[in-house]
This record gives structure tokens, sequence and C-alpha cells, in this order.
């Protein structure tokens, strides 16, 4: 389970999985979301079996590797403000 944060209305949010997709027409992945409304608790979930890629997609996993890069360099930094790539 992954907790995104609160979703509003036209606000979107976006999680990136980098992930090998197989070859053929049968689903890969499925999303749920579950949510309180109510005092219930509410399940919306997608199977993806589309294999087109697109601009948005692309965007999408290069943001993701900027970050999971800078992050990796930001927690290389020990508390003297020097590089520790160990």
């Amino acid at each position: 389970m992954i907790d995104i944060g609160p979703l509003q209305f036209g606000s979107p949010r976006e999680i990136v999985i980098p992930m090998k997709i197989p070859a053929g027409e049968n689903p890969y992945l499925e999303a749920v979301i579950t949510f309180p409304r109510e005092g219930r608790s509410h399940n919306l979930s997608i199977i993806g079996a589309d294999r087109v890629t697109n601009e948005k997609c692309i965007m999408a996993y290069y943001r993701s590797l900027g970050i999971t890069k800078a992050l990796t360099y930001l927690h290389a930094i020990d508390t003297n403000g020097k590089y520790n790539f160990e």
C-alpha cells in the first residue's frame, strides 16, 4: 500500500512504477484506490493492459528518475556537508 496523501477533485497524482511489461494483451497491473467517504471505506480499481507509451508517460518516468538521482545525492551527503558515496 502506498499513501499518496489527499486527492482533491481536479488535482492529479502520479505514481511511476518502473517495470518490465510482458508482451501480449493480458492485463499486467491493477491499481486500487481506497478512500473513506460517508463513514464507509470505498475502493476504485483500474486494470493496466494498454501498451502504448505517450509523452505524459515519458515525462513522468524522467521526472521520477531525476528525483531518485537527487535523493541519492542528498542521502550521500554526511553531516559535515561532504559526499560519502560508499
